[in-house]
C-alpha cells in the first residue's frame, strides 16, 4: 500500500484520534513505513538524542536503514492528547534481527533486545505530527534473548518494566500495595485557541460567553487594552486600565463598582498576571465569565486559583466561578515581552511544574504535562532572551506556560508557592521575580524527601542536579539571585518565617523554622542552593 492509498483519520485528543494514534504506534512497530509515515506533515521534524531528522523522507530513510538490522516496538503506557499534541510515556523495545555490534543504544547480538522508558512530545498540526521530541526517561536494560520472555510485548501493554524510571516505579508500588495505582484527575473545562494572530478572533470568542464586556489591563497596557476595546467595538462597554500586581482588595472592589455600573456581562483580561487575577477577583464576586488573553508566562489564566491581597496579606483559594471560559494564546503578544520579564516570567511558569511533581495530588497526566513544560521552557527561555523577537522560541514557550498553568490548576502547590505568596503579598515583591529567586532553594529543601520528583525535573532540565540546574537557568536568563536585589529588607525575614510556619501549604518535606530561616536567608543572599 502506498502513502497516496492510505490516508489515516486525523490525530487529537477526541476518543477516534487516540485510537488513531494507537493505529500509527501499531504501525511504527509493524515497519509499515507507508502507513505511519502518512501521519507526518511534510516537513516534520524529529529530534532524537544526538540527531535531528528533517521531513517525512528523512525520518522514512533513518528508519529502513536501522530496521534493516535492528527493529523497535513501542509499547504505549500512559498518554495526553488534544488538538495541538499527544504526551506520550513510552517503551521502547529495539529487537536485532541480525547481529549489530555498533548499535546507538546497546551493542547487540542477533535475537537479543534492550528495552528504555522515553518521554515523547507529538505536537500536530492540522492532525498530523509536526514534531517529535523523545527525551530518555529511563535506563538501557542489559541485553537479553527474546526468548527468554516470551518475544515482544503487545502494543499497548506494560510489558517489562523493570528499568522504566518514575512511573515504573510508582506502578510496582502500587502492585505490592492493598490495590492498583490510585489517583484522581478533574479535567478543567476551558476552551483554549492557540496561535499567532489568535488577538484577531477576539469577537469570535466573546460572542461564546456575553456581549458586553469591560476590558481589563494594567496602566502600562492600556494601548493593548485600547486595541482589544477597537476589535469588540460596541461590544466593549469600557475599559478598566487599573489592574495591580497581587490584586489589592480595593483595586478588585473599584472593578466591580465600574461592571455594576456599566452593565456589563463579561470580563476580557488582556494581560499579565495582574491583569488576569483582577478578573479572577471579579467573578468571585459577581459570578461573570472571563475571556483572557495573556501577554506573559504566568498562567493564572488556566486555573481556578484566586488570590486577593488585604491589609499586607494575601488570601488565596480556588473556585470553578473564576476560571476563565476561553483563553486566546497568541505569541505575537509575548514579542515586545522584555527579556528580563520574559525570564522571569517563565521561571515562574517552571515552579508550577515544579511543585505539580511532588503536589499532594500529583497524578500521572499532571505530571506528563508537568515535566513536558519544564523542558518546553527550560529549552526556550535562554533563546527568548538571546532573540526577544524569534517567534518559535516565543510559541514555545507560551506553550510550556500554558502546561504550566495547566499543572496549577490540576494540583495543589507545595511550599515554594506559600513562601512567594507570603513574600509577595507582604512585602509587595515583584511577583515573577520572587518566583525565580526562591524557586532554587525551594527544590533544595525538598530535594531529599521528593527523589522520584527530583529525578523527573533534572532529566526535563538536562542536568545532574535540579536545584542547581534552576539556578543556573535562572542566571541565564538574567533573573535577579537575591531577594535583597528585588526591595526586601533584612529585618522581613522573620516575620516571612513566621506567616509561613503559621498556616503551611502541604509539603513533602517537614516545615521546620530553622529550615525556612535558612533556605529564605541564601534566598535574600543570592547565594547558590544548599545541597
Amino acid at each position: 500500500m502506498t502513502e497516496l492509498e492510505y490516508a489515516p483519520p486525523r490525530l487529537g485528543g477526541s476518543p477516534e484520534q487516540r485510537q488513531a494514534f494507537m493505529a500509527y504506534t501499531r504501525a511504527f512497530s509493524g515497519a509499515d513505513f507507508d502507513r505511519f509515515s502518512a501521519y507526518y506533515t511534510d516537513d516534520v521534524v524529529c529530534e532524537l538524542r544526538n540527531l535531528r531528522l528533517e521531513g517525512k523522507s528523512g525520518i522514512v530513510n533513518f528508519y529502513r536503514g536501522m530496521f534493516a538490522t535492528v527493529r523497535e516496538s513501542l509499547t504505549l503506557h500512559h498518554l495526553v492528547a488534544d488538538d495541538t499534541g499527544i504526551a506520550a510515556d513510552i517503551t521502547s523495545q529495539f529487537t536485532a534481527i541480525a547481529d549489530a555490534p555498533h548499535f546507538t543504544v546497546a551493542p547487540l547480538a542477533k535475537g537479543e533486545f534492550v528495552r528504555v522508558r522515553v518521554f515523547v512530545h507529538y505536537q500536530l498540526r492540522d492532525g498530523r505530527i509536526a514534531h517529535i521530541r523523545i527525551a530518555r526517561a529511563g535506563e538501557v536494560s542489559a541485553p537479553r534473548r527474546a526468548e527468554e520472555t516470551g518475544g515482544l510485548p503487545r502494543n499497548g501493554e506494560a510489558g517489562d518494566s523493570r528499568d522504566t524510571g518514575e512511573i515504573g516505579a510508582v506502578l510496582r508500588r502500587a502492585r505490592a500495595s492493598s490495590g492498583p495505582l490510585k489517583f484522581t484527575y478533574e479535567a478543567l473545562p476551558a476552551r483554549v485557541v492557540f496561535r499567532a494572530g489568535a488577538l484577531e478572533a477576539l469577537p469570535q470568542e466573546l460572542a461564546r460567553i456575553g456581549s458586553r464586556a469591560l476590558v481589563l489591563c494594567t496602566p502600562e497596557q492600556r494601548p493593548l487594552g485600547e486595541r482589544a476595546a477597537a476589535l469588540l467595538g460596541g461590544h466593549a462597554v469600557g475599559l478598566f486600565a487599573q489592574a495591580r500586581m497581587h490584586v489589592p482588595i480595593e483595586t478588585a472592589r473599584a472593578a466591580a463598582s465600574e461592571v455594576r455600573r456599566l452593565s456589563a456581562d463579561c470580563c476580557v483580561a488582556i494581560g499579565g498576571g495582574s491583569t488576569t487575577g483582577l478578573a479572577k477577583a471579579v467573578a468571585l464576586e459577581l459570578g461573570l465569565p472571563i475571556l483572557a488573553v495573556p501577554t506573559t508566562y504566568a498562567g493564572s489564566e488556566a486555573t481556578p486559583i484566586w488570590g486577593i491581597t488585604e491589609a499586607g496579606v494575601k488570601r488565596t483559594g480556588r473556585d470553578a466561578r473564576v476560571l476563565p471560559r476561553s483563553v486566546l494564546y497568541d505569541p505575537l503578544l509575548t514579542l515586545s515581552l522584555s527579556p528580563a520579564l520574559s525570564g522571569t516570567s517563565g521561571l515562574n511558569a517552571i515552579a508550577h511544574c515544579v511543585e505539580g511533581l511532588y503536589s499532594e495530588a500529583a497524578n500521572p497526566v499532571a505530571s506528563l504535562m508537568a515535566e513536558e513544560g519544564i523542558r518546553a521552557l527550560s529549552g526556550s527561555l535562554p533563546r527568548v532572551v538571546r532573540d526577544p523577537a524569534a517567534a518559535d522560541g516565543r510559541a514555545e514557550a507560551l506553550y510550556g506556560a500554558w502546561l504550566g498553568g495547566m499543572v496549577l490548576g490540576a494540583v495543589g502547590m507545595a511550599l515554594h508557592h506559600k513562601l512567594c505568596h507570603v513574600l509577595g503579598g507582604t512585602f509587595d515583591l515583584p511577583h515573577a521575580e520572587t518566583h525565580s529567586i526562591v524557586l532554587p532553594h525551594a527544590v533544595a529543601y525538598n530535594a531529599a524527601a521528593a527523589p522520584e520528583a527530583m529525578r523527573r525535573i533534572a532529566a526535563a532540565l538536562g542536568t545532574a542536579d535540579p536545584a542547581q540546574g534552576l539556578y543556573e537557568l535562572a542566571r541565564s536568563v538574567g533573573a535577579p539571585a537575591a531577594l535583597k536585589d528585588i526591595g526586601m529588607q533584612e529585618n522581613g525575614i522573620e516575620r516571612a518565617v513566621e506567616l509561613a510556619a503559621a498556616s503551611p501549604y502541604y509539603n513533602p518535606a517537614p516545615i521546620r523554622a530553622e529550615g525556612l530561616r535558612r533556605l529564605l536567608r541564601n534566598a535574600f543572599e543570592g547565594r547558590r542552593p544548599e545541597p
